[in-house]
């Protein structure tokens, strides 16, 4: 019984009216619970018990058939609502009676069923990486394991969002800034704007300059014809790219961030460039120039 919290509204009833008092008539009382749908661990739901007239009845209050009256606060029998915070998910069966002083007939309503779920913690996703650069264009997701039929609220700390680039599970910002950088959460809020979901763990943005690779060798010094060679391309982040390797014209065929001359001859001597580019549209980082490309040494022909 640890698991529900409960409080009364002070709601007190009329006095009981002497003339009621011995009618040989069953008061079935009604039980409303208030809500009944879409209820989530956490929330909070209201009993309502409505007899056929409202003179002079104490009420009771039970779970499951356990009777919940000693954890009223306050123990007041004249109060017909009352509100329980549910913690538990599973099928949950509520009841109310009611009875008038002194008279030993009681009276019970049906019972009514709740359904309560798990509120569920999102998981904020990001493409192409939690670590972005300049103008890349990222797209945040409220990544939830059921339903679709929601609405979604995203928050960035010490910052605003901007509603347009927010589409359904989405957020998305077509080209980012070093603005853009902070710890970003969502949630799931139902169709009438009752969070249905915790908030998630904060993903945390990181927004950097337009890279520009480089490029370091196998070989230390100048290479001897006949070896293999491997030239490397390097960034700061790796997640996500392909690679473009060119020598005077794009290399083709090799997209990795090592370009691999199996038996390295003469012809392979000179200036190497790479680029490298991820997520869609596309987004690449910047050349190398003349004056910074690689120079592939080749020695003992």
């Amino acid at each position: 019984m640890t698991e529900f919290g409960y409080t009364m509204e002070n709601v007190l009833l009329p006095a009981t009216s002497s003339s009621m008092i011995g009618f040989a008539v069953e008061y079935k009382p009604k039980l409303k619970v208030q809500p009944q749908d879409a209820v989530f661990t956490g929330d909070t739901v209201t009993l309502s018990c409505e007899p056929p007239d409202y003179t002079g009845w104490e009420f009771y209050w039970y779970k499951n058939s356990q009777n919940l009256q000693p954890l009223l606060i306050p123990e007041n029998r004249h109060n017909n609502r009352v509100s329980v915070t549910v913690s538990t998910p599973g099928e949950t069966k509520f009841q109310c009676g009611v009875r008038r002083p002194g008279d030993s007939r009681s009276y019970s309503s049906d019972t009514v069923q709740v359904t309560v779920r798990e509120r569920l913690t999102p998981t904020v996703r990001v493409k192409p990486a939690q670590s972005v650069y300049i103008r890349e264009r990222v797209t945040l997701t409220c990544d939830i394991r059921s339903g679709d039929d929601w609405k979604y609220e995203w928050k960035k700390k010490d910052g605003a969002l901007h509603s347009s680039q927010r589409q359904g599970k989405e957020y998305t910002i077509p080209s980012v800034d070093t603005s853009d950088e902070g710890d970003y959460t969502c949630k799931r809020k139902g169709s009438s704007d009752r969070i249905y979901t915790h908030t998630s763990a904060p993903l945390t943005l990181t927004v950097s300059e337009i890279p520009k690779p480089t490029i370091t060798s196998s070989s230390k010094g100048a290479a001897l014809t006949g070896n293999t060679v491997t030239l490397y391309c390097t960034l700061g982040q790796s997640d996500g790219w392909t690679f473009y390797w060119f020598k005077r014209v794009h290399i083709p065929q090799i997209t990795t961030s090592s370009y691999t001359i199996d038996s390295v001859s003469v012809s392979e001597r000179g200036q190497y460039w790479c680029r490298a580019q991820r997520g869609s549209p596309h987004y690449y980082t910047d050349y190398y120039t003349d004056s910074d490309g690689f120079y592939l040494s080749i020695t003992g022909e």
